[in-house]
This record gives C-alpha cells, structure tokens and sequence, in this order.
C-alpha cells in the first residue's frame, strides 16, 4: 500500500499527540506534521508537502483549511450537525480505530468520497446498492472482516482454511457487490454500513 503523508490539525495538544502516537502504528502512514487549526497555512503545506490533512475536531472546524485545495478527513462527534452546515467534508467519529482512520485517509487521498449517511452516495456506487450490501454471503462477510484487518489475501486463506484463488474470488465478488474500486473502500463502504467491525 502505498504511503500516505498527514498533515494533522488539532487545537489540543494532547489530541495531536495522540493521534500521532496512533497513526505511528500503521506503517503506510508517515505523519509529517503537527499544528494548532490556528497555525495552519500554506508555508505548512509547502514545507512539509502532506498528501492529506487529518483534522481533529471538537466542535465546528474553521473552513480555512477548506481553501488550499487539500484532500481533509475529519474526526469529529459532530456529524450531523457538520452535513446539516453544508460542509463537504470527509467525517469519520473522532473515536474511530485506527483500521478506519487508515482506510479513511487512504481512500480520500486517492480521491473517493466518504461523505457522512445524510449526504447522497457516490455516483460510482451502483443503483441498486442497498440490496447489493445484503447481498454479501456469511463467507463473503468472513473475508470482508478479515480485510478489514489488513490481511492479505494468502493470510486470509490461512485464517479460514481455503486456497488463495478462492479468497481471490470472493474480494473480487465483494468488490463487485459493494461497488467498490478497491479493498480500502470496500473497508469504508463496509464500515459505514455496519458489515464490519473495526
């Protein structure tokens, strides 16, 4: 996977600090910064050049950061009321684990949209979307957990007894069910829809 440089911008300290110490964890990301939302500005984005800003929010962020034309995650408990302002933001719940918080900024960085339930689904999702999430088989929920997880495909064979190819088949079958381009959003699309549990 490829790796993703975050910005992180938070007003408290000890929220930078831990989400430092978490992000720290997943080796496909490189956090390569750390600012109070006050102190964000472009000299920030030209010195440290971050693929993605992750901020954290305790109550309706600043748009500022909104105008430099950056991918943005927010953490925030704020959902609702953010999609109700009209912010086209990219909002996972601040207590998010780090599977999540990883798959949220590797699938905004690349360009998707994980736009909270209130607003419209993706146009790349199919028509027939909801029928297509109940769709998924007991095993394809299996693999779909398990990917979530980070495990590859062969690790995944591993863990429920079964070949490579037949993992291979059913991401391939999920991806299709889910409408999803890749195994990161199908992890969101998952998510977000109560399929898994991160």
């Amino acid at each position: 996977m490829e790796i993703i440089r975050v910005l992180i911008l938070s007003d408290d300290p000890l929220s930078r600090a831990g989400l430092v110490s978490i992000l720290t964890e997943d080796k496909s990301l490189n956090v390569v910064a750390q600012a109070g939302m006050d102190r964000f500005n472009q000299a920030l984005i030209d010195v440290f050049t971050p693929d993605i800003i992750l901020v954290e929010s305790h109550a309706p962020p600043d748009d500022n950061f909104l105008t430099f034309n950056m991918p943005v995650v927010v953490l925030s408990g704020l959902k609702d009321d953010l999609a109700r302002r009209g912010y086209g933001l990219n909002i996972i719940p601040r207590d998010s684990e780090l599977a999540m918080i990883s798959a949220a900024l590797h699938a905004v960085a690349i360009g998707l949209d994980i736009q909270p339930a209130t607003a419209h689904k993706p146009n790349h999702f199919k028509e027939n979307y909801d029928a297509l999430l109940e769709a998924l088989t007991r095993r394809e929920g299996e693999v779909m957990q398990l990917i979530a997880q980070g495990l590859t495909n062969r690790a995944i064979g591993q863990v429920l007894k079964i070949q490579e190819s037949t993992v291979k088949y059913h991401v391939n079958k999920i991806l299709e069910k889910l409408g999803a381009q890749s195994r990161t959003e199908a992890v969101i699309i998952a998510s977000r829809n109560g399929l898994i549990t991160l």
